[in-house]
Parts: C-alpha cells; structure tokens; sequence
C-alpha cells in the first residue's frame, strides 16, 4: 500500500512520513497490528498533565517547569528524546517508545513557543518544497522566508561562521541540506521576483544577511550570494550601489573561475536581453573582456559566446 506524505511514517519513529524516511528505501515494515503509532495530531488531543502523566509511566519524570528549561537548552526534539530514553532506560521493545518523540514537539510547542527547534525549521522547509510542488510560489517564498528568519534566530546562542558547519549542527533532524535549501530559496525569490517586485528586496536581504552570517562558506556560493544582491541593486534602480559591490565583489578572496563569473554576471546586466532600459553593450563588452582574461577553456566559450551575441545584438 502506498505510504502518504502526511501519513504517519512506517518506522515509528511518531514523525509525517515525509519528514522522516521518504528519501529512504522502505523494507520490511510491518503495519502495527496491536495499536496505532503515536503522532504529534494524536499527543495534541491529550491534555498537558495526560501527556506528563503518560511520559512519567514511561520512567520519564517531567512538569511543566523542569521541561521548559530542559527544551530551552536543547537544538531539537530528537536530541531530547534521545537523552531522555537513556536516562530512563526506556527500552526500544517498549510499545509506547514511540510517544516520545511527539510528546517533546508537542509540549515544546505549548510550553516554550518562543524556542526554536530544529524540526520546526525542518517542518517549514518541507512545507515550502510542498508548495512550490503545487506551483504556489509566492506562499513559498514568504514561509521560507519566515524560516529565514527562524534560523538567524536559531543562531543567535550559537558560533557558526558557515553553511556547512549549519548543516553539520542540524544534518541528523534535517530531511535537506540547507546548504541545497539556501540555493533554492534564492533562486525561488529571483523567479517570483519577475512577477511581483517586493521579492526582489527579500531576495537582496537574504543575499546580504547570508554573506554576514556565515563569511567562511564556500568560495562559490559566497559569490552567488554577492552577485544575487548586486543584482537586486540592479533591479530596484540603485545602480551605482550595485556598481559598487561588483567592485568589491572582484576584489574579495575567491577562486579565479568565481571571479570570472562575477565579472559575467556584472556584464550581462549591462545586456539588452536582461531585460531593463540600462542596457550599455560596450559596458557589458568590457566587463565580458575582463571575465575573458581570467577565464579558462571551460569558462571563455561562455564569455565568447556572450561577446557573439553582442555584436549579433548590436
């Protein structure tokens, strides 16, 4: 039978089939002939002293006060739940394990809901990569970015200098990187920016907030990011300030196949085909030609054919 994404996953682990095993190879799960597995939907018809009461049977004495501050100090429910299993020596072939899990999310939720947790940023990016699946990108853009904010907010008590080290702190509640998740959502807002222009100056906030809070990411996606917000610049008609990170665009550490593509994408605004009434083909050829000097054989058909089109255009 075909598992749904919002049916309750087959592993029992309490969580949405889709924010647990979907992207995994399924064998051997045996439907739960003697009761039905515990999910956040089923723990929130219980009241908040049931929900203590039930977890207290489980060797798991809690109240409301000790949770709140045990939650507080915890980056995920998983990372609880776990803590809480071994010391209180709940064992695995016990039938109701599986209520641990939801009884945190959902405690979490009405006890500390200021908190963050990481499956809350791993709820709403899932929920964002559903709708753009319906082609709802608009309602997309504005949850992720919500999620945006809900992760610089995650941060605040944390070091992270980088996407990688992120996706190193949450890689085990996360269904997505979001290494990948920060790419997509990028080029989401430059897509629904071509239909409503309030994405464009989210798309630049998020560009720059990036480049500010994590600066030891990768040497290219570091220039994506730069060269994103220069071109939102671009696009809102502050041309002489995304003139102005193009400059320091090209003179920030990157790798030399980076930094031709800076000088491209710099170039391409200049283009009648970008799509505005700035375009200057002997600006966009003289960036084209500086990108050319640091291109390599890969890199230069790029800037050839772009040179091509130039004078085809002109």
């Amino acid at each position: 039978m075909k598992i749904g994404r919002n049916d309750p996953c087959p592993c029992g682990s309490g969580k949405k089939y889709k924010k647990c095993c979907i992207d995994r190879e399924i064998v051997d799960f045996k439907p739960q002939k003697t009761k039905e597995s515990w999910t956040p939907e089923k723990v929130d018809k219980m009241t908040t002293d049931s929900i203590f009461a039930k977890l207290r049977e489980l060797g798991i004495d809690r109240d409301e006060q000790s949770f709140a501050k045990e939650i507080k100090a915890q980056k995920s429910g998983d990372e609880l739940s776990s803590k809480w299993e071994a010391s209180s020596n709940v064992v695995e072939s016990n039938s109701d394990i599986d209520f641990i899990y939801p009884a945190i999310a959902v405690l979490a939720k009405r006890i500390a809901p200021d908190h963050i947790l990481v499956s809350d940023l791993n709820e709403m990016m899932q929920d964002g990569y559903d709708l753009i699946e319906a082609q709802q990108d608009e309602q997309a853009s504005d949850l992720w970015w919500k999620l945006w904010r809900s992760i610089l907010k995650w941060l605040v008590p944390r070091q992270v200098e980088s996407i990688e080290q992120l996706d190193r702190l949450t890689s085990t509640d996360m269904m997505q990187s979001f290494f990948n998740w920060v790419q997509d959502f990028e080029m989401l807002l430059e897509n629904t920016s071509q239909d409503n222009s309030r994405y464009i100056e989210m798309r630049y906030q998020l560009a720059t907030e990036f480049r500010k809070h994590f600066p030891q990411s990768n040497s290219l996606t570091m220039m994506n990011m730069g060269t994103a917000a220069a071109e939102s610049l671009f696009l809102i008609d502050k041309m002489e300030e995304a003139n102005q990170l193009f400059e320091q665009l090209v003179l920030e550490d990157y790798e030399i196949f980076d930094k031709v593509w800076i000088y491209i994408r710099w170039g391409d605004l200049y283009t009648k085909w970008f799509g505005n009434n700035y375009f200057d083909h002997e600006r966009a050829r003289t960036l084209y030609e500086k990108a050319l000097e640091l291109a390599d054989d890969n890199s230069k058909r790029d800037v050839e054919m772009r040179i091509k089109d130039l004078e085809e255009g002109q």
